[in-house]
């Protein structure tokens, strides 16, 4: 039988009764021992990033590999230490990379189409006034040709009357 522990009084601390209950010691037994838990980075069937999830199990479609790049200076140099996230990262059984999102496209993409569209705007108003502008011409062509008719008019109808006057005062 175990020895009965027993305080400064000499009083047990554990009676016979209690000490059948007891669990049995474990050496290996480590109480402040605390259960390793670690981030793991998920993904979907298409390797595409779902988020990470802090456990000490590690799920299945998941990587302890964080989903960053390096961060690169305004010289172009990576700087080694310093990451950034990764805006659409995409796993491919080996590392992370970072997926192009064909629906969305870059900034670039955005502001050539914008541009694009804005030169198109301009053409098409640039032709609507050169139409314009020809028919303007076209109108001025004729008030043109009809001012010369009228001028014309005038100067035959005057040398007319000139020559009536002229006949009228001979007789």
């Amino acid at each position: 039988m175990i020895d009965v522990l027993t305080d400064s009084n000499t009083k047990p601390l554990v009676n016979n009764e209690q000490q059948d209950e007891l669990p049995v010691f474990d050496p290996n037994f480590n109480s402040t021992k605390e259960i390793e838990k670690s981030f793991y980075y998920c993904y979907d069937k298409n390797g595409n990033y779902t988020g990470e999830v802090y456990s000490d199990n590690q799920p299945e479609a998941s990587t302890e590999i964080q989903p960053v790049n390096p961060y690169v200076n305004s010289a172009g140099n990576a700087v080694e230490g310093i990451t950034v996230g990764m805006v659409n990262p995409k796993w491919d059984g080996v590392k992370w990379v970072e997926q192009i999102d064909p629906i969305k496209p870059s900034v670039t993409q955005q502001l050539l189409m914008q541009q694009s569209q804005q030169l198109e705007v301009l053409q098409s108003i640039t032709m609507q006034q050169n139409q314009d502008n020809a028919k303007l011409q076209s109108a001025n062509q004729q008030q043109a040709t009809q001012i010369k008719q009228l001028q014309q008019m005038f100067i035959t109808t005057n040398q007319q009357q000139a020559v009536d006057k002229k006949g009228d005062s001979q007789q």
